[in-house]
């Protein structure tokens, strides 16, 4: 058995711009890696303001779009399952305002939805930080030279 044994899918249900998905798959896996988890199965979905707003009002009741919302289903053994959906119009949006290319935006929202089935949390300015922090490092070792923009 391989040392790390990764199932990831990336689903691309928007129009908004082109992504390359071998790249957000390099994101997940170099997370897990990172973590030191050994077997995953990670879906990750590519999805427009409207889509994820839906998904944002069925599961948490806020009724507004977000830029990425994380569903953890198995979190035990060494074994990760889970699903991120990701809003490619929220971060077009935001890449534009940071003036970083909408590849490190998207990078950094699959690097932040991963370290939430991980169980890292941002719910205090301290647990932001650190969660940020660690998105930025990742990324930074996947050689995103805007990374450091993200702070």
């Amino acid at each position: 058995m391989p040392a790390n044994d990764y199932r990831i899918a990336v689903v691309d249900q928007q129009h908004v711009a082109a992504i390359d998905r071998r790249k957000l798959k390099q994101v997940v896996g170099a997370v897990l890696q990172s973590e030191g988890i050994k077997e995953a199965a990670i879906g990750v979905a590519l999805l427009d303001d409207r889509r994820i707003r839906e998904l944002n009002r069925q599961y948490l009741q806020h009724d507004r779009a977000t830029d990425v919302l994380s569903f953890t289903y198995r979190r035990d053994d060494g074994l990760l399952e889970g699903d991120i959906a990701v809003s490619v119009e929220t971060a077009a949006r935001e890449a534009e305002r940071r003036g970083i290319p909408l590849e490190t935006e998207l990078a950094f929202y699959v690097a932040h939805g991963v370290l939430h089935l991980i169980g890292y949390n941002d719910a205090t300015p301290d647990e932001r930080s650190r969660m940020w922090q660690r998105q930025v490092e990742i990324l930074r070792d996947l050689r995103y030279e805007d990374a450091d923009r993200l702070l």
